[in-house]
Formats: C-alpha cells, structure tokens, sequence
C-alpha cells in the first residue's frame, strides 16, 4: 500500500535473496517496476542490499521514473543495535548521488501542484555523518533549462533540533520564471507574482547561511538586474545586527519610480525586537551617491536610534550644491531641539524647482513643537543668519525671524 491507497505491482519483479539469517541479509533486487493508481510510475528500481547487526550497505542502486533516472553511490552504515534499538550515538554512515536527474513533474501523486516544474532537475551529492549529524559536500542542483542553479556545501548537527547548521553556497541563480513556478507549487496556480519580482529579474546570492545558539547569520553578495549587495547580518535572541555595502543599487528601478536611480551606501543596523515589534534601533548610514530627480547627491551620512517610538536622528549632506546638517527628536506628539544649518544650497540645480536659477541658500533654522498634527502643533521656531544670494552683488539677509 501507499498511503491509504493499493499500490498495483506490474509485472516485472526480479528479487535474488542470496542469504538471510537470523541477523543478516543480503539481497538483490534485480528489476522491479510498478504503477500506483494516483500516479507515482517506477519504471525501474534495482539495488544490491547487505545488512547485518553492526552493519549495512547498499551498491549499484539505480531508479527510473519517466522523466527522471537517479544513481546512489556506494552507501555504507555501521551501527549498534541495542536491545532491538538503534543506538544514534554509534551510527557512522556515508552516500553519495552520482549525476542523476529528477522531474518534480514524477512526484505529482505526492503534491499535484509540482505539474508545473515540467522540466527535470540535475543533482548530485556526497554526504557522511556521524549520529545525527550530516556533512553535505559538493551538492550541485540545475534546472537543464538553466533557469536555477545551487553550488553548495554544509552540516547539520542534531537534526531533529536544527539549531546548529551551516551551507556555503558557492553559486546560487534563480530567474523570475522559475520563481513564479516555485511560488505556484507552494500557493496554488492562481498566484499573482508581485511586479517588483519581474524588475529585480535573475536573483543569485554567493556566501553562507548558518544558525547557531539560537542566531541565524547570512554574510555574502546578493546579485539581481537592479544591482548587488554585500550583507552580513545576524538575528537572535530578539536582537539585530546588520551590515549592508552596495556600490550601486537602482531603487528607480526596483521601486518603479522614474524620479529615483542609483545609490551606493554603506549601512550598519542595529535592534531589539519584542513579539515581533521593534523596541529598539540604531542606524548609521553613509551614501556615497544618491540619484533623485536629475541630480546625483554625494557624500550623505545618516545616524539615528529609536526607543519607545522616539526617533532621535542627525543629517549632514557634505554635496556641492547641497551642504547642511540636521538634527532633532520626532515623536508622534512632539519635535524637540529640530536644528537645520544649511551652510549652502542651490534648489534649481538640484532639480527641485526650474525657477531660481543662480540663486543659493544659506542660515540656520530651530524649532520645538508639540501636538499631533498641524492644526494642534504648538512651539517655536527660529530663523536666523538667513541669505539668498543671486550674484556676489545681490544678496538678501535676515537677521532673525521669531
């Protein structure tokens, strides 16, 4: 039976039970082939199979689906049995999968939804372990249409667990096609793919993944058509600690924003998280160019924290025809000690307006408010060592404005 549903045996079945004893056997299962009703086809499974009370091995395993053929290498497992009971502590066992290929579209009879995933599957593998623990060493998996590829190596230690693991992935590429058949298997057909999946396009990531005491980490190089990052962050115990590095990411592209383009910024994060919400985080950011309506800013740094939904910040733009710093606490019922000192600025150049050409922008602006919006925001604001300036000759200045 499979499942709860007779598995009819065709008529091919050539089994050789060479040996079987009281705690041995050895057998070979020569060729045998079999259709279960709700669709699983084997066309051919053979194997060479020896097992005694300490040890086993199977050789010259080969399975044929319709669309898809596997070799096992030699596999071999030496064990101790205690009182009728494997003991997991002795077991030491080693595989391997030898090329082979596999068609999701063979397993419908387990997830009707693989259909989809018509096209087979290139794999092969070593693996050894020792108890439950299991070292994977040159796993390679291919869609034959080249839509996906996986170069990686890893460990799991005490599987039931999976607390402690780790894969170095040596080449990770994925289309947008091929997610959309991924995303299909797993939610059902009538998916609708987000727009951004088609605008970031081939999505790959080199680098390793890894859990350990509870924190789960990524360091590596995230690669897509709008641009690649370099990511090494950690999560764990309710904390949050990130490094983020790209030399150039087209977020007008990503965001389907004409008015944006490239940014290159170097970010470092931190945070506590409490049932799933923020209690805590600090940011410092350095953008070494970001594009924004025409104009291409340089030299922007960013650093800022929050506690209890407070938001204490500081801007300073060090740009050519932008140069000021700015400061202050935000809250949802308060802005305390705001301080903007804008020691140059050039609206027309920057593309934020066609009109004032020529003319800059200098002074220094501090404010206070408290109150939930505009129409209950009560404070000060002072405006002083204001100047606009057209022309060396032409020069309004104000003093101070309460």
């Amino acid at each position: 039976f499979y499942g709860a549903v007779r598995v009819p045996i065709s008529d091919v079945i050539k089994i050789i039970l060479n040996k079987i004893t009281q705690d041995s056997i050895n057998l070979h299962v020569k060729s045998l082939s079999l259709k279960e009703e709700s669709g699983l086809a084997i066309s051919l499974l053979s194997f060479k199979a020896v097992a005694t009370k300490n040890s086993a091995s199977v050789s010259d395993f080969e399975l044929k689906l319709p669309n898809s053929h596997v070799f096992l290498g030699d596999t071999k497992a030496k064990y101790r049995i205690d009182e009728g009971k494997l003991v997991m502590s002795s077991l030491d066992f080693s595989t391997s999968i030898n090329k082979s290929y596999i068609s999701p579209a063979d397993l419908t009879s387990f997830s009707p939804d693989l259909r989809v995933i018509s096209r087979p599957i290139d794999i092969s593998l070593k693996a050894n372990g020792h108890g439950e623990n299991i070292n994977i060493k040159d796993l390679v998996v291919k869609d034959q249409g080249g839509e996906m590829s996986i170069f990686a190596s890893g460990y799991i230690y005490d599987m039931p667990l999976l607390k402690d693991w780790r894969t170095d992935i040596k080449y990770f590429r994925i289309n947008q096609n091929y997610i959309e058949r991924i995303a299909k298997v797993m939610k059902g057909e009538d998916i609708t793919m987000p727009d951004v999946i088609e605008r970031i396009g081939d999505f790959g990531y080199v680098g390793s993944v890894s859990s350990r005491n509870s924190k789960i980490s990524a360091n590596g190089k995230l690669t897509s058509n709008v641009g690649n990052v370099a990511i090494n962050c950690s999560y764990g115990n309710n904390m949050l600690g990130a490094n983020i590095n790209t030399d150039g990411i087209d977020i007008g592209k990503l965001l389907a924003d004409e008015r944006l383009g490239n940014i290159a910024t170097k970010i470092e994060l931190e945070g506590k998280f409490e049932k799933g919400k923020a209690t805590y985080l600090k940011l410092n950011g350095n953008v070494n160019r970001f594009f924004f309506n025409g104009y291409t800013y340089r030299d922007i740094e960013i650093n800022g924290s929050m506690m209890a939904n407070v938001f204490n910040g500081k801007l300073k733009i060090d740009d050519p025809n932008a140069s000021l710093t700015a400061e202050g606490e935000l809250a949802k019922d308060h802005i305390s000690g705001f301080m903007l000192n804008v020691n140059h600025l050039n609206p027309n150049v920057l593309g934020l307006t066609d009109k004032l050409k020529n003319t800059t922008f200098s002074g220094k602006l501090k404010g206070d408010f408290h109150g939930n919006s505009l129409d209950n925001a009560v404070g000060n604001l002072n405006l002083h060592d204001f100047r606009m300036s057209t022309s060396p000759d032409s020069v309004f200045v104000l003093n101070n404005v309460n």
